[in-house]
C-alpha cells in the first residue's frame, strides 16, 4: 500500500480536538495547511465527517445505526474509489462507539438536543413547515427549515455563516454540516469552520475556507456549486468522484453526472410559480402593447420575464414598455397606478443584492417606434449604456420609485401619484414609453436578477397602467 502524503496520525489529533471544540488558533492554522496541500488528506477528512454526520443523522431521525461506512484509507484517491473497505480501523471503531454511547445516553436521558446554531437575521422572511424556531435570534440545534420568500442568516457556533433563499428546505445537523433538500444557500466559512459540509440530494459540498453557493434544483435535483472565494470539493456520492473548485469556478451534478469544472459564474439558479393579480374594478386597465429589456443576449434570456438588474461591469438590465393611450383623454385620468408583476427569475443570489430601489421613468417624446425585438443597449431611446440605471436626463421625467426587500422575488410593486397622472395626461391621444431601472446596484457579482411579468406570459398579467376617471 502506498504511504500517505500526510501526518495520518497528527490529522486524526487535529480533527478529534476540532470536533470537540478544542482545537487551538495554531492547531486550527496545521490543520488548514494539511487539507490545502492534500488530496488525500481532503479525503480522509471527508470519510470521517461523514461518519460524523450519519451519526446525527440516525440520531436524529429516530432510527438505529444500522451499519458503519467504510474505514479512513488512506489510499490514493483512484484505489478507494475501485474498493472501498467494510470494516472500521480500530480508532474509528472506539471513536464510533464513544460517539454511539453518547447518543444513546442522550436518547435515554431525555433530554433536547443542544443547540449549535443561532438564527441571526431574517430579511422578509415567510416560513413554511419545519420544527424549528424561525423568530430572529433563536437558538437552533438539530432540525428542518422551509423558507418560502426572504432571506434568512443562519450562524453556526464553529463560525459557518449560511445564508437561507427563497424557496429553500434547509436542515441542520450539527455546528459542521447541514443539508440543502431543494433550494439555495450561500456559506461564508472561516479558517475556524473548515471541513463545513453542506450534503444534497446528489452532492456533497465540502469546504476548505471559502464563500461558495449550493443550490439544488426543484425538478431534476441537480446541484449546483459555485465558488467565490478560496476552496471546496464536490464530491458525487453515487459515483465517489470528486472534483475541487476554486475562486470563479463551478460545476454542476446530477446522477452519475459530474460535470466538468467551468470557469466564471452561472446565474442560473431555481425558479418558482406565484398567483395572479387581482386589480379593482373600479380601475379601467391598460396592458402594455410592447416590453422588452436592454443587455447583452445570453442564453437565459426570457420571453415571458422583462429583466432588470444594476450589475458589475457592464451586466445591467432594464425593462421598456410602451402604452397604447390613443382611446384616452385627459379629463378621463383622475388619478392612475402602474402595476408590476414580480416573478423569480432564476438567476442570481438575493444575498448579493440589498433592499433594492427600483425607478420609473417617462420618455418625454411620445410615439418612438422601438421595436420589442431589436431593443438592445445601444439602441434603446434615452440609454446610457453600460451603467446600471443611467439614463438620457433631458430625455425623460422621473415619474416614481418603489423598494423591493431583499430576498423578496414576487408580488406586486408599482407607482402611484399626481407624478404619473399628469405624465399621463400630458401624453393622452398617443403611444408612451416607461422605462424601469434598479437603482440599487448589488454588493457582489452574480447578484440577483429581479423579473417583471411581461405581455408575453401565458397567464400572468404584463405591465399594466390602471386609471381612475376621479383623483384618489
Amino acid at each position: 500500500m502506498n504511504e500517505p502524503d500526510f501526518d495520518q496520525h497528527k490529522l486524526r489529533r487535529l480533527m478529534a480536538e476540532a470536533l470537540d471544540g478544542e482545537i487551538d488558533e495554531a492547531g486550527r492554522r496545521d490543520l488548514n495547511k494539511m487539507l490545502e496541500a492534500s488530496a488525500g488528506a481532503r479525503c480522509y477528512y471527508r470519510e470521517l465527517m461523514d461518519l460524523h454526520a450519519r451519526l446525527h443523522l440516525e440520531y436524529n431521525s429516530g432510527r438505529e445505526v444500522e451499519s458503519m461506512p467504510g474505514s479512513l484509507s488512506t489510499r490514493p484517491l483512484e484505489q478507494r474509489r475501485a474498493a472501498r473497505r467494510t470494516r472500521l480501523t480500530p480508532w474509528l471503531a472506539a471513536a464510533a462507539a464513544i460517539v454511539l454511547l453518547a447518543v444513546f445516553a442522550w436518547r435515554d436521558s431525555g433530554s433536547d438536543p443542544q443547540p449549535f446554531a443561532t438564527l441571526e437575521t431574517t430579511h422578509s422572511a415567510q416560513w413554511g413547515g419545519g420544527n424549528l424556531a424561525t423568530s430572529m435570534g433563536s437558538r437552533l440545534g438539530a432540525g428542518k427549515l422551509r423558507l418560502e420568500q426572504g432571506v434568512a442568516v443562519i450562524r453556526f457556533d464553529s463560525g459557518a455563516e449560511v445564508s437561507l433563499e427563497a424557496p429553500v428546505e434547509f436542515q441542520l445537523i450539527d455546528a459542521m454540516n447541514c443539508r440543502v433538500s431543494v433550494g439555495t444557500a450561500v456559506a461564508n466559512v472561516p479558517d475556524s469552520a473548515t471541513g463545513f459540509r453542506i450534503e444534497t440530494p446528489s452532492a456533497m459540498v465540502i469546504d476548505y475556507g471559502t464563500r461558495f453557493s449550493v443550490s439544488v434544483d426543484s425538478d431534476t435535483g441537480s446541484t449546483l456549486t459555485q465558488v467565490f472565494e478560496g476552496l471546496v470539493d464536490v464530491e458525487n456520492p453515487t459515483t465517489g468522484d470528486v472534483v475541487s473548485l476554486r475562486a470563479g469556478q463551478h460545476n454542476s451534478v446530477a446522477g452519475l453526472l459530474n460535470g466538468p469544472v467551468i470557469d466564471g459564474f452561472n446565474e442560473k439558479f431555481r425558479t418558482r410559480e406565484s398567483d395572479t393579480l387581482l386589480l379593482g374594478s373600479q380601475w379601467t386597465t391598460l396592458e402594455s402593447c410592447k416590453d422588452a429589456y436592454t443587455g447583452y443576449p445570453l442564453d437565459t434570456d426570457s420571453e415571458q420575464l422583462l429583466y432588470v438588474k444594476h450589475g458589475q461591469n457592464d451586466f445591467h438590465r432594464k425593462a421598456y414598455m410602451g402604452f397604447d393611450l390613443s382611446g384616452v383623454r385627459p379629463d378621463e385620468i383622475g388619478s392612475a397606478r402602474l402595476v408590476l408583476q414580480f416573478e423569480p427569475t432564476g438567476l442570481g443570489l438575493a444575498s448579493h443584492v440589498p433592499d433594492a430601489t427600483f425607478g420609473v421613468y417617462g420618455l418625454l417624446q411620445s410615439d418612438i417606434g422601438w421595436d420589442e425585438t431589436k431593443l438592445r443597449r445601444y439602441n434603446a431611446p434615452a440609454n446610457i449604456k453600460d451603467t446600471g440605471a443611467g439614463l438620457v436626463s433631458d430625455e425623460v421625467n422621473k415619474l416614481g420609485s418603489f423598494v423591493v426587500k431583499q430576498g423578496v422575488q414576487l408580488g406586486s410593486f408599482g407607482i402611484d401619484g399626481e407624478a404619473l397622472a399628469d405624465f399621463l395626461r400630458e401624453h393622452a391621444g398617443t403611444t408612451v414609453t416607461l422605462v424601469v431601472v434598479r437603482e440599487t446596484a448589488e454588493i457582489a457579482e452574480t447578484g440577483l436578477v429581479h423579473g417583471i411579468v411581461s405581455r408575453r406570459h401565458p397567464f400572468l398579467p404584463g405591465p399594466t397602467l390602471a386609471i381612475c376617471p376621479t383623483a384618489p
